[in-house]
């Protein structure tokens, strides 16, 4: 399972990239109750109280999160994108920037 860096993001805290996952990430509508798939997740590292966490939530093409609830892969100890998409069971290849 492979995760592409798309582009860096801003108006977020700390720092965020639009990745391209493949296959596609399953989440939970939480307004709908129904299991959804993503081809693009948003990863987001920050500091939260002085906590380090990274998240990931799933995204559109443009960058747009589409929920707010975190996926599989996200974690609180530490700023990583990487390793959040590998808990996630991703491997991150030929990074690009937009």
């Amino acid at each position: 399972m492979k995760a592409q860096r798309v582009k860096e993001l801003s108006g977020f805290s700390g720092e965020a990239a639009l990745y391209r996952v493949d296959p596609p990430m399953k989440w939970i509508n939480y307004d709908s109750d129904k299991t959804m798939s993503t081809k693009y997740v948003i990863v987001s590292a920050a500091s939260c109280f002085g906590m380090p966490e990274t998240y990931i939530f799933p995204a559109s093409a443009k960058g747009i999160i589409k929920s707010w609830g975190q996926m599989a892969g996200s974690f609180k100890g530490e700023l990583n994108h990487y390793k959040a998409l590998s808990y996630a069971g991703y491997e991150v290849i030929n990074e690009t920037h937009a």
